[in-house]
Parts: structure tokens; C-alpha cells; sequence
């Protein structure tokens, strides 16, 4: 069995399983066609989160000694999984750092093999990608969900083991989605704007990566919480977000008073002159105004005034009977 497994896995065999080992996982697109942009957040997130932590993609990590065996290990590892890795622990826990260059749509083959090789589970699989329904420079740490349209998610959730009952931890990165009807493909693909792209670097990628370290430290219950209420508080300037052109926060349209709605529909129950006919000055008594009003805005005819209604159907038998037993005149 160890040698079949050894011929499935490329010679690599599989790693030993450390419970308290983490993959992390960042969304994008390989090639300097998409740097940068919206749908490559993900590989800018574990940039920002290596260069803080002193780790390097493609570096194997451990001493001198054997550090030239480890590389050619890890660069096999990294051709048999078609990604960019980067090896390490963070507050005393090791971490992979993975980059996927199979390109979005694929993402999940890349995963797997990693997640197979490290015997991850599912709780211990962080993925950062972008998305659409949160505002621009925005955060938002959940531990479950479907895909909401992202087909890196998507590919995760139908490939990994474990994952398709779609219970992983995930940070999701605020893009917008599209204000001038271009198509979500074209909107994903294109850049942000240099307002944008300065609250990313300032704000949204220090606070993903403390987000990472809050979910290898305090668990993710505890980093959902501090992460989620930290970004509200933040409040989202870009310009995708709503409320942009105020400048803050969130703000949604009053909806209409029920009561208008009611008087236009129904005329009878709020007729237009009830507050000119309840004046207290009034001699009358309030019931006497209240139907005056009523009777004035939604006029009825009067029984007196109706004309009998003409019928020109044959009469009953019975009534045929009662004219002919009638005394003539």
C-alpha cells in the first residue's frame, strides 16, 4: 500500500499529520495579464500576509543543511500541484500558503491534491477570494456558505474532500459589482481605481491579515466577530460601496407611510378633509363632522332616488297563478 501510494502521489509520498496545521488558500489568476486586479485580491492578500510574516513562495523553510532537499521537494510538490507555495508557522503554527496557477475556474484540483498531501480537514482550509455583494474595500469572515456565484469557490466545493457540504472557513475581499451594466467577467478582470487601490493597500490588506492571524490564534468564532465588527465600524469608501456619494456608512431609502397608501387606495376610511372637518372650534360633535366628511367625500345614492329594476324575464308560476286568481276589475 505505501508503494502504490508513493507511485499515486509522485514519489512525494504524504506529509505527517499535524492537527494544528493550516492551508490558506488565496484566489487568482496566474500571468502579469491579471495583476492586480479585482479577481486577484486573493494572491495579494497572501502576498502582503507573507512579506509580513518572513515567509517566501518557493523557499523551502528549516535549516541549511538539509535546505536543498527540501526545495527540490517543495518544487516538486508545488509542479504535481500546480501551485505557488510558500511553507512556514505563524504564532506557533504551521501554515501553507498556496497560490493555485491553474487559473480560477480549476481551482479546486490544485486544493485537493494539496489538502490530500498535508491530510487537511475542511475546518482547516482558509480560503481568500474576492466578492462581488460586498462593498469595495470591505471584509467579511464566515466559516460556511455556498459559492454566491465565484466559480473558484464553486470548483473548491465539487473537488475537496470534505468541503461539499460547503462548511470551510472563507474571508471574502469587497469588490462591487458593476455600476455601469458591464458584465461581471469584464468587471472582475479590470483594475480598481487609484482611490480604491489605496484604501486595499492601507486598510482592507492589513485587516485581512489580521484576520488570518485572529483565526490561527483565537479560532474562528472569535476572529468572525472581531473581523465582521471591525469592517462595519470601518465602513467601506470605495466607490462600489453604498453610500459612496454621501461618503459613509450604509443608508436605504425611507419606504412610503402605510397610511398614504391606505388613504389612496381606500377614500372612505381617511377622506382628504378629516382634519379641516375635527376642529375642536366646530359646534358639532365629532361622530356628526367624522360623517359629514365621509358622506361628502365618497357620496352614496340615496334609496329614494333608485328606479325599480327593469326585467323583462317571464314571471314564476306561482305568480302566474296569483294574477289569474286575482278579482278582475
Amino acid at each position: 500500500m505505501r508503494l502504490v501510494a508513493r507511485v499515486l502521489t509522485g514519489g512525494l509520498g504524504r506529509a505527517p499529520e499535524d492537527p494544528e496545521r493550516w492551508l490558506i488558500v488565496g484566489l487568482g489568476n496566474p500571468g502579469s495579464r491579471f495583476e492586480r486586479t479585482r479577481h486577484n485580491v486573493g494572491f495579494d492578500v497572501l502576498d502582503r500576509f507573507a512579506a509580513e510574516e518572513g515567509l517566501a513562495f518557493g523557499a523551502a523553510s528549516g535549516g541549511a543543511s538539509d535546505a536543498t532537499a527540501k526545495l527540490e521537494k517543495l518544487e516538486k510538490l508545488q509542479r504535481r500541484s500546480r501551485a505557488k507555495l510558500a511553507l512556514g508557522a505563524v504564532a506557533g503554527k504551521r501554515v501553507v500558503l498556496v497560490k493555485p496557477q491553474t487559473f480560477m475556474n480549476l481551482s479546486g484540483e490544485s486544493v485537493k491534491t494539496l489538502m490530500r498531501h498535508y491530510r487537511v480537514a475542511n475546518d482547516r482550509l482558509l480560503v481568500v477570494y474576492d466578492d462581488l455583494d460586498t462593498p469595495v474595500a470591505r471584509l467579511k469572515l464566515k466559516g460556511k456558505g455556498g459559492h454566491g456565484g465565484h466559480n473558484g469557490v464553486r470548483n473548491i466545493i465539487d473537488e475537496c474532500p470534505g468541503c461539499s457540504d460547503k462548511t470551510f472557513p472563507r474571508l471574502k475581499i469587497g469588490v462591487g459589482r458593476p455600476t455601469n451594466g458591464a458584465p461581471v467577467y469584464d468587471h472582475v478582470l479590470t483594475r480598481f481605481e487609484k482611490r480604491d487601490r489605496e484604501v486595499l493597500e492601507t486598510k482592507t490588506f492589513p485587516d485581512a491579515c489580521d484576520a488570518i492571524r485572529a483565526v490561527l490564534t483565537s479560532g474562528l468564532d472569535r476572529a468572525m466577530t472581531a473581523a465582521n465588527d471591525a469592517s462595519h465600524r470601518g465602513g467601506g469608501g470605495g466607490k462600489g460601496s453604498k453610500g459612496h456619494e454621501r461618503g459613509k456608512g450604509f443608508s436605504k431609502k425611507k419606504p412610503r407611510p402605510r397610511s398614504s397608501r391606505r388613504a389612496r387606495r381606500n377614500p372612505r376610511r381617511n377622506p382628504p378633509d378629516r382634519r379641516a372637518t375635527t376642529t375642536p372650534s366646530s359646534p358639532r360633535s365629532c361622530a356628526t363632522r367624522w360623517r359629514e366628511s365621509w358622506r361628502a367625500a365618497c357620496p352614496l345614492p340615496s334609496p329614494r332616488s333608485r328606479e325599480p329594476r327593469r326585467t323583462n324575464r317571464r314571471p314564476s308560476r306561482l305568480r302566474r297563478r296569483a294574477i289569474l286568481r286575482s278579482p278582475q276589475e
